[in-house]
């Protein structure tokens, strides 16, 4: 494995993970609730998902050196007011009900907690 292999294995587990839950969560949610619940979890997986993979793309590129922490400060603002800005958006729309979204967006502390539960093996430091 390369070094950027190792770098990226867990946030690409991670990302599986999230995924995974948030189908989890749109099965039971179509099961117990019905199309429209499961559409608004869908959108809060969805959400989750797209701000995990946000997040780790702001980390990699501050911690590579890729531009300056400036930019990097920028693109996590505009992320954070997106995120924000567009759930509030479409939850004043009436597209989606509020407490399916928070469960579908609960896939993301779940799926992370379980992505980090396998740990990969490294080779002993040299001395």
């Amino acid at each position: 494995m390369t070094k950027s292999t190792l770098e990226t294995e867990p946030v690409r587990r991670a990302l599986w993970s999230v995924a995974l839950v948030g189908a989890v969560f749109v099965a039971f949610a179509l099961a117990l609730g019905g199309g429209r619940a499961g559409a608004s979890v869908a959108f809060g997986g969805l959400v989750a998902l797209l701000n995990l993979w946000g997040i780790s793309r702001i980390v990699k590129g501050i911690l590579s050196g890729e531009g300056t922490g400036a930019s990097w400060g920028l693109v996590a603002l505009f992320k954070i007011l997106a995120l924000f800005g567009g759930i509030f958006l479409v939850l004043r729309q009436g597209y989606f009900d509020l407490l399916p979204v928070v469960i579908g967006y609960g896939a993301l502390p779940l799926g992370v907690v379980i992505g980090s539960t396998r740990t990969t093996v490294s080779t002993p430091l040299e001395r």
